[in-house]
């Protein structure tokens, strides 16, 4: 359990760490005030558990899922 705890403790220290990445590089490739680095990795996050769910959900070969 204290293992499994420090495991998942441990990838989000690292995928946190690379959003926060992604953010500043993004951010810097605009000039406004409005924080684009978070919106767009928001964004392109939400794409992702879409996709996932989507491959998960054919996996178990649901047929409502295109």
């Amino acid at each position: 359990m204290v293992k499994s705890f420090l495991i998942a403790g441990f990838r989000g220290f690292l995928g946190s760490g690379v959003r926060f990445l992604i953010s500043c590089y993004i951010q810097a490739s605009f000039t406004s005030a409005f924080p684009c680095g978070t919106f767009i990795v928001n964004i392109l996050g939400s794409l992702l558990i879409k996709r996932n769910t989507i491959l998960i959900l054919q996996l178990l070969c649901l047929p409502f899922v295109n």
